[in-house]
């Protein structure tokens, strides 16, 4: 195998590697993206929560 044939195996499975890369990337961002929302939905009924158990502690 010449040295140039060496260097194109080489630059086609980079390619091939980064290709890989992004679409792990792609699927990690939407996942993520499906936890924060979740995360944020939780936090904001945990926090109606504590403001009814608050209101209803200061109204005894």
């Amino acid at each position: 195998m010449s040295h140039m044939e060496t260097a194109q195996t080489a630059l086609v499975q980079a390619t091939a590697a980064l290709t890989k890369i992004e679409s792990h990337e792609a699927i990690c961002a939407a996942r993520w993206g499906s936890v924060r929302s979740f995360m944020i939905v939780l936090a904001v009924k945990m926090i109606g929560v504590i403001g009814l158990l608050a209101w209803q502690v200061a109204m005894k």
